[in-house]
């Protein structure tokens, strides 16, 4: 997308932060965590499964997709509220369902790509 080699370590960060081309939280949410705990390559991320059900939820019809940068991760973190880790992998399916319901309330409705 752009050519940034040339710039120092910092500079180059700050750019990519007023781009919105990066976004340091982790699979829990928490963050935003220093540059240098970025794995080396994308084989070093870990699953988000709240990411999941994010994506599931607008396949679902649960919100629009975005232009906002990271809408789905903003989703994400919606959706960590109402649900447990442990209540997404015993029955993910029944999740998608309330996640959908909790998609179009008002709780949501300053999320990007929200339908009433």
């Amino acid at each position: 997308m752009a050519d940034l080699s040339n710039m120092s370590e910092s500079s180059f960060w700050e750019e990519m932060e007023n781009r919105k081309w990066v976004y340091m939280y982790d699979e829990y949410g928490n963050g935003p965590m220093p540059y240098s705990q970025l794995p080396e390559n994308v084989s070093g991320l870990k699953d988000d499964p709240y990411r999941s059900l994010a994506g599931a939820v607008r396949e679902e019809g649960g919100y629009e997709k975005s232009k906002e940068p990271f809408a789905e991760f903003k989703w994400a973190d919606f959706f960590r509220k109402y649900f447990s880790r442990e209540e997404l992998e015993k029955n993910y399916e029944e999740c998608v369902k309330k996640a959908v319901k909790l998609a179009h309330s008002k709780e949501a409705s300053n999320l990007p790509g929200w339908i009433p």
